[in-house]
């Protein structure tokens, strides 16, 4: 596993379902999803429009609270809505 220690708390804990007749024995029911969703603010668009490079709207976008989608999965498996596992499949670090 790549390191996600900036994205977890002290003493992290993740949960994994044991699986059932239901689900098939996967320990998944139903769907969970996990998003980014970056609002363009003035200072966003104005950088936008002079062309900064990727890694200065990133750290714009950090600094006015942008949310991943790899740190917001790893949020959905920290409350049991998802695993680990599963983040690392569908979303990247």
């Amino acid at each position: 596993m790549k390191d996600i220690q900036k994205y977890l708390p002290e003493n992290p804990t993740f949960y994994k379902g044991a699986g059932c007749k239901e689900c098939g024995h996967t320990g998944y029911s139903g769907r969970e999803m996990i998003s980014e969703v970056l609002t363009i603010s003035e200072e966003l668009a104005r950088m936008i429009a002079k062309v900064a490079s990727k890694e200065e709207l990133t750290k714009q976008a950090e600094e006015e609270g942008f949310v991943t989608m790899f740190e917001d999965g790893v949020q959905k498996a920290l409350s049991g809505a998802s695993t680990i596992e599963e983040i690392y499949r569908v979303a990247r670090l």
